[in-house]
């Protein structure tokens, strides 16, 4: 490590962990922070979709070069640099498969540097149902059985992620948090971030990000499925955009999609590995959060019926016609 080089965080999610929120105020805060020496590299969120399309080594050595000239650069002036990006961690489409080729990727860009790996992991039957939801948001129709084909449930492997990170970065330089918002600092993603860079210091009277990741509740979550085959894109957008301000998912609502008997089965699956990370990195009860018997407890309940959807339908309506729309 240079004697002089900047801490880097390298935030990579996970996806589904409120990395959006993250990114949302260290954007909106950037200036307040680069006065005490902190840069966020609002780019970094991009920089894994980069090293995904380039398939040339020859490509890869270059952007790694220029990335460290302009760390280099960056170095002289600050005592933090912080990336975030959930697709450090790798692509949920490819069930993270591509995730030792972005830690290859990230240990020769920062080699030299005192890196500090930030990573939040949801439970693999919570991450699913959220998943599912942002894909019907993004237009897209499937079933949740369909879903379930194209994206098996027994193939997300935290812990595999991690020994990629460890191998690259060593275990000291992890600091892995469970995604659980019983357990986050101040039961907010962003308040836990900053306390873990210790950066919380910084903006004691630090507001609530204005923008965040809104999800749908239940009912709009029915009908975008059911019309988003029948949508071109921006209709889609438009849609999303609607449902998202007239029908989102309340703070308390806590709605289930995966039923009782695959929520068994996937967490049987991972016990093994679930528990092999939260002894290695968890304790109390951060250890308990990924627990595979509080999980089974769960089960799938629809209070949706049709009263709900016409109220749903009827709120569109509304903000279709309305002035301010």
């Amino acid at each position: 490590m240079k004697p002089s080089s900047p801490t880097v965080i390298l935030h990579i999610g996970t996806h589904k962990t409120g990395s959006t929120s993250i990114q949302q105020y260290l954007t909106e805060n950037a200036s307040k922070y680069a006065a005490h020496g902190v840069l966020w590299i609002k780019d970094s969120y991009n920089l894994p979709n980069l090293i995904n399309r380039l398939a040339s080594q020859i490509e890869r050595k270059q952007l790694i070069q220029d990335c460290r000239r302009n760390l280099e650069s960056l170095s002289k002036v600050s005592e933090m640099i912080i990336f975030s990006s959930e697709g450090f961690s790798g692509s949920p489409s490819k069930m993270y498969s591509n995730n030792a080729d972005i830690v290859n990727f990230c240990q020769n860009l920062f080699k030299g540097y005192n890196v500090k790996v930030v990573v939040y992991l949801r439970r693999q039957d919570l991450f699913y149902e959220s998943y599912y939801t942002q894909r019907i948001q993004e237009g897209y129709t499937e079933t949740l059985e369909e879903f379930l084909s194209i994206l098996p449930l027994n193939e997300i492997r935290w812990d595999e992620v991690l020994n990629n990170f460890t191998s690259a970065f060593g275990k000291e330089n992890l600091i892995v948090r469970p995604y659980d918002r019983s357990i986050l600092k101040g039961n907010d993603i962003v308040e836990d971030f900053l306390t873990i860079a210790n950066l919380n210091h910084i903006d004691q009277e630090r507001n609530t990000p204005a923008w965040t990741n809104q999800s749908y509740s239940l009912a709009a979550l029915k009908i975008a499925r059911t019309l988003n085959g029948t949508l071109s894109k921006e209709q889609q957008k438009t849609l999303r955009k609607i449902l998202q301000k007239s029908n989102p998912k309340q703070p308390g609502d806590s709605f289930m999609i995966l039923p009782r008997l695959r929520r068994i089965e996937m967490m049987q699956h991972y016990e093994a590995f679930n528990k092999s990370i939260a002894d290695s990195f968890w304790s109390g009860n951060e250890h308990l959060s990924f627990d595979a018997s509080t999980a089974t407890e769960i089960d799938y309940v629809d209070n949706t019926n049709n009263e709900e959807l016409i109220r749903v339908i009827f709120k569109v309506l509304l903000s279709l016609t309305s002035p301010n729309q």
